[in-house]
């Protein structure tokens, strides 16, 4: 087997992990819209109770300005943090898109070995079986999110229900574009599916 790939197959997995960012940003666009009131709602107060500060009465803070070498310390802990904050923001996606391939794979893995009850299967079936495992992954990561956002007029957001799912259902057809463009390519190049 070579160890370089060739160009369409590099391609079809660029289109992949076009399909990986896409559902990771449609994952983000859900997770924006419904944790923050999930987690103001009196639900989730009910199982954590939050102790209220209460100020005492007639205290005062006195304050004088920092030394010189507190300024500098400050200065350079807010640069390592910035420098740290853009590097996670510009790696972020790229990690995700790869993890995100991987647990599909093991997915697929362990869905043939208990669809199969571990007996073995012809090697021509199990790559064909795998290959529709990993399409039904696919598509169940980016119709979740899409799902999940019809929770939103419970919810009582203060952003207008139409805008919230219009945006999601733009994301989620932005992943089924790159995920279809990928599966079409790959059958154009005659790509083996079970490289997707």
């Amino acid at each position: 087997m070579p160890k370089h790939r060739t160009q369409p197959s590099r391609f079809v997995s660029t289109l992949g992990i076009l399909g990986y960012f896409s559902c990771f940003i449609q994952w983000l666009w859900s997770a924006v819209i419904i944790l923050p009131s999930l987690l103001g709602s009196n639900f989730v107060h009910s199982f954590v109770d939050v102790p209220q500060n209460t100020p005492a009465a007639g205290s005062y803070v006195h304050f004088s300005p920092p030394p010189a070498v507190a300024l500098v310390i400050g200065a350079v802990v807010t640069a390592i943090v910035l420098l740290v904050t853009i590097v996670t923001v510009i790696r972020l996606p790229f990690v995700a898109t790869q993890r995100t391939k991987k647990t599909v794979d093991i997915s697929a893995t362990k869905a043939i070995t208990i669809t199969t009850k571990h007996h073995q299967l012809p090697k021509q079936r199990e790559r064909l079986l795998r290959a529709r495992y990993i399409a039904l992954f696919k598509l169940v990561i980016t119709v979740l999110p899409l799902l999940l956002l019809l929770v939103v007029p419970i919810l009582h957001i203060s952003l207008e229900t139409s805008i919230v799912v219009v945006a999601g259902v733009f994301f989620a057809s932005w992943t089924i574009a790159w995920f279809s463009l990928q599966y079409i390519v790959a059958w154009a190049t005659k790509t083996p599916l079970s490289k997707l």
